[in-house]
C-alpha cells in the first residue's frame, strides 16, 4: 500500500516535472533535492499559468490509463475467481452425486449382506442336521444286524420254536 502511494506520488511528480520543462520554474526542480520549495513554485506556476489545462489533461489521461489497467487486472482476477467458483460448484454437485451413489451402494450391500447372513445361518443349520442324520445312519447301520436277529428271534418265539431261540441267546451275548 505504501509502495502504491509512493509510486503514485512519483508519477505525479514526473508529470509535473515533464510539464515543468515548458515553464519558467523547470530549472529549480531537482528530484534529489528538497521538493517543498521548488515543488510549490512549480505547482504555483502550473496552476496560475497557462499550463494548468494541459497539466490537467495529462493528469486525467494518466488517471484514465491507470483506471483501465486496474479494471483489466480486476476483470482478469474476477473472471478467474468466477471460474474457480463455477468449477467448485460443479465439483460440489459431482461430489454430492458420488456421495449419494456410495450411500445407495452401502445400503444395498447392507441389505444383501443381511440376506446372505440369514442364508448362511440356514445353511449352517442344514449342515448340522445333515451331520446328525449321517451319524444316526452310521449308528443304526452298526445296530442293524442285532435288530435283524431280534426280529427273527421274535418270529421264532411266536412260532413256538424254542430250540433255535436258545442259539440266538448265545449269539446276542457275543454281539
Amino acid at each position: 500500500m505504501k509502495l502504491d502511494a509512493e509510486n503514485h506520488q512519483h508519477e505525479i511528480i514526473s508529470i509535473i516535472s515533464e510539464l515543468a520543462g515548458d515553464t519558467k520554474c523547470s530549472r529549480s526542480v531537482d528530484l534529489r533535492e528538497d521538493r517543498e520549495g521548488p515543488q510549490r513554485d512549480l505547482e504555483r506556476s502550473v496552476y496560475d499559468g497557462e499550463e494548468h489545462g494541459r497539466f490537467m489533461e495529462k493528469l486525467e489521461a494518466r488517471i484514465r490509463n491507470h483506471d483501465r489497467e486496474i479494471e483489466k487486472m480486476c476483470n482478469f482476477h474476477y473472471q478467474g475467481f468466477v471460474d474457480s467458483i463455477t468449477e467448485l460448484l460443479k465439483v460440489r454437485g459431482e461430489a454430492q452425486k458420488l456421495k449419494n451413489q456410495v450411500t445407495d451402494t452401502n445400503r444395498k450391500l447392507q441389505n444383501e449382506g443381511k440376506e446372505l447372513i440369514i442364508a448362511m445361518e440356514e445353511l449352517k443349520q442344514c449342515r448340522l442336521q445333515q451331520r446328525n442324520i449321517s451319524a444316526t445312519v452310521d449308528k443304526l447301520t452298526l445296530c442293524l444286524p442285532v435288530l435283524e436277529m431280534y426280529s427273527k428271534l421274535r418270529e421264532q418265539m411266536k412260532s413256538k420254536r424254542q430250540y433255535p431261540v436258545l442259539g440266538f441267546d448265545g449269539f446276542i451275548h457275543q454281539a
